[in-house]
């Protein structure tokens, strides 16, 4: 239906999706080890769901640049920690914030609203799950998001997570 509506699908890995030394596969009740996939693996998987649409890459991770409208563009923030192998919790690379200021910059000059995902959390929001939910340094992520305007992010798990400075932000 989601096709057939030409919405548009856009990923961005999760903390198990690459180089996980325990992925395997399901049938039914039996499970068996499969090959863990790379980075390279990742984005050629998912090439049709915002890789190749892409209006700028990270060259430091698999973070990307999504042009959602004419005035909008998403920025897919690749939290994910998987070199050597995965780990469950999150981080923002140091080029990536670089990067980042880049792509803000730019479409502060295109007069562009930026929207940001990535699959940690930036905010603890949880009693539930308190180790490894939230990004690493996450204060540094969530000045950045308030200096440049963000009005709001999306993690993983779909939790909205409300930026706006002021009422008429």
């Amino acid at each position: 239906e989601i096709k057939d509506a030409e919405i548009p699908v856009i990923v961005i890995p999760g903390n198990h999706d690459i180089n996980n030394e325990d992925a395997c596969s399901y049938d039914g009740a039996e499970v068996a080890p499969v090959a863990h996939i790379s980075p390279d693996d990742f984005k050629k998987i998912y090439a049709d769901f915002g890789y190749k649409d892409a209006v700028s890459y990270d060259s430091a991770s698999l973070s990307y640049v999504y042009q959602m409208d004419p005035s909008t563009r998403i920025m897919m923030l690749d939290s994910c920690q998987y070199s050597p192998k995965a780990v469950v919790g999150g981080m923002i690379r140091e080029a990536t914030y670089d990067w980042m200021k880049e792509q803000f910059e730019d479409a502060a000059a295109k007069n562009m609203k930026v929207i940001t995902v990535s699959h940690h959390n930036v905010l603890d929001e949880s009693e539930v799950y308190t180790d490894d939910c939230t990004i690493e340094h996450s204060e540094r992520l969530v000045e950045m998001l308030n200096d440049e305007n963000v009005l709001f992010h999306l993690s993983g798990h779909l939790h909205v997570q409300h930026y706006m400075k002021s009422e008429d932000s």
